[in-house]
């Protein structure tokens, strides 16, 4: 039995309790009385207890109740006709006079959401069973053309033809409002109230105008959706442009993200800590999967220290290289980072075919909380990639040049890369067993990365011209910047809105908290609008307004304005004292 809670009358609500329990027959008689019933209640009147009673069970009550609003018995007799027959809906087929909801907007020439509305005021339904198996609510076609002469409703009306001549003047009414300067949507409304025509007739009868611009695709339109939200900009300011409404927009909008998530090959990796029943709370909770997410990937002066480039020479030496600890703290973010990636391949794979934005924008933050794990994973490995390209060229990599300093770990971060993705994949490929064999341990990361390295660099490495030892190098001269979304394949798609990241220090710090915390600028892991939103205690659709006007500002920042006035958001900027520099 479904909830009783949307029930209006506490006695009804009693009455549907007491009937759960009662013989299939009974269940079956109510259903038919109470559908009997609703047709003689008047929302305007008031009824005794004891009369609803008799009237759906034969059975008077010798103590009468408080008197039952008539609109009330309308909005519960309803309830009570499906909720009883959802209890013995795998014993009732469906008949051919039953209508579904969909043929009942059609028989009675309005749309489904009227047919709801009139649920809730008088038109029962009840709970079939269908042919091929499952369930679904029918209403009897007689129950239905009684419940609209009652009403008064008309029967829906053959559809009227646009003839040529009204063709015309349609086209030029509406022409003549374009033309006054009127937008398209207030102008199509007001001819069809003229005219007494739908909104998407008079549209039909326009589409062919003289000198009307063409409909952009929807391929372009969506296009353009995608590349203005990696720049922040809300649909709605897009659909203002492009004479569209914000729904509209928002909807393709979200139609283009499900399609750009589904064009996403997702590797699909396992850790032996998988099989554990708490494995999301504690992977997602663990401290080396949660902090520092801030640090820079792989930060200029860090790789200077260990190429010992500038006045980090000396002391190179000092700092030995402990690779097989590196390589444990990245193999424990991979764990967590492989989590995140199978959650979102299998919610993509069962994407509906209009997303919800919520669904969406919980795939797409688990997806960029993997780039930022993937990023600090390949950063944590770079002394063993640099200590591979040393083995092989026999000498220092500060001795080569900056091009093929920056080539050479181009390359190594990229096998690098391909291998974390290959590392725990899951084989569609049966298990070979091997009883008389001894099982043989999994391969550690350290070794993975090792071998693949010296096969892939060796020939490269050997194919670099012989020098002599180049000058001393300038601090922050070997750069890997570019690599930043190169690290994960779906890093570029999903992660468009990092590149912003630098700027937010010139905005107001409320603003500047509130995309960190969206975008995983700080410490923590991205959030979705729906958990920042409950952190905040504010409604998820005023923080998206303050969303978008921290990302407003952000923009400013970024193209230099050109308002007169500065936005409320943005920070005082420091004024330029002698010798030009901040203080």
């Amino acid at each position: 039995m479904g909830s009783r809670g949307r029930y209006r009358l506490a006695a009804i609500s009693g009455l549907a309790r007491e009937w759960g329990f009662s013989p299939e027959a009974v269940r079956r008689r109510v259903i038919v009385r109470a559908e009997r019933l609703v047709e003689s209640i008047e929302a305007p009147r008031e009824y005794p207890y004891e009369f609803v009673v008799y009237r759906l069970s034969g059975y008077r009550p010798q103590h009468g109740g408080a008197l039952l609003a008539g609109e009330h018995l309308l909005h519960d007799l309803p309830l009570l006709v499906l909720e009883l027959s959802r209890s013995i809906a795998a014993a009732a087929a469906s008949s051919p006079e039953d209508l579904s909801l969909d043929q009942a907007a059609l028989r009675a020439g309005v749309s489904r959401r009227t047919i709801h509305r009139w649920r809730r005021e008088g038109l029962c339904f009840r709970s079939v069973a269908l042919p091929g198996g499952g369930g679904s609510v029918r209403c009897d076609r007689t129950l239905l053309d009684r419940f609209l002469a009652r009403r008064g409703v008309a029967p829906p009306q053959r559809p009227r033809r646009i003839d040529t001549r009204e063709a015309a003047a349609i086209r030029a009414a509406f022409a003549a409002r374009l033309e006054a300067g009127e937008a398209p949507t207030p102008a199509a409304a007001a001819v069809a109230a003229a005219f007494g025509r739908s909104r998407e007739a008079i549209r039909q009868a326009c589409r062919d105008r003289a000198g009307r611009s063409p409909k952009r695709p929807a391929g372009d339109l969506q296009r353009l959706l995608l590349r203005a939200a990696r720049h922040l900009i809300a649909p709605e300011a897009v659909a203002g442009r492009l004479g569209r409404a914000g729904e509209a927009a928002s909807r393709s909008l979200r139609e283009a993200r499900s399609r750009a998530l589904g064009r996403l090959e997702l590797p699909r990796r396992w850790f032996p800590t998988f099989d554990r029943a708490e494995a999301d709370s504690v992977l997602r909770a663990a401290p080396i999967a949660c902090d520092r997410l801030a640090e820079a990937w792989i930060d200029p002066s860090d790789l200077d220290r260990l190429l010992g480039i500038g006045p980090h020479e000396s002391g190179r030496a000092a700092a030995p290289l402990d690779a097989a600890a590196a390589c444990t703290e990245a193999e424990a973010l991979l764990a967590t980072e492989a989590w995140l990636v199978n959650g979102a391949a299998g919610a993509i794979a069962t994407l509906p075919v209009r997303p919800r934005e919520a669904l969406l924008d919980a795939i797409e933050t688990d997806l960029r909380w993997a780039t930022r794990l993937r990023q600090r994973a390949v950063g944590q490995v770079l002394p063993l990639v640099v200590a591979r390209i040393e083995q092989l060229l026999a000498s220092p990599l500060r001795s080569r040049t900056v091009p093929e300093i920056a080539r050479l770990l181009d390359r190594g971060l990229r096998i690098v890369a391909r291998q974390m993705d290959r590392f725990g994949e899951i084989s569609d490929a049966p298990p070979v067993r091997e009883p008389r064999r001894r099982r043989r341990p999994a391969p550690s990361l350290q070794g993975v990365l090792t071998l693949a390295l010296d096969r892939a660099l060796a020939g490269e490495a050997v194919a670099l011209p012989v020098r002599r030892a180049a000058a001393r190098h300038p601090s922050g001269a070997v750069r890997v910047d570019a690599l930043r979304l190169t690290v994960a394949p779906w890093a570029a798609e999903i992660d468009g809105p990092s590149r912003w990241r630098r700027l937010r220090g010139r905005l107001d710090p409320e603003a500047a908290a509130l995309l960190s915390a969206r975008w995983g600028w700080g410490d923590a892991p991205p959030s979705t609008v729906a958990a920042l939103a409950a952190q905040r205690g504010l409604a998820a659709p005023r923080l998206r307004g303050r969303l978008r006007a921290a990302g407003d500002a952000l923009r400013a920042v970024a193209w230099g304005g050109g308002a007169t006035q500065p936005h409320p958001l943005l920070r005082e900027q420091p004024r330029r004292q002698r010798g030009g520099v901040d203080r």
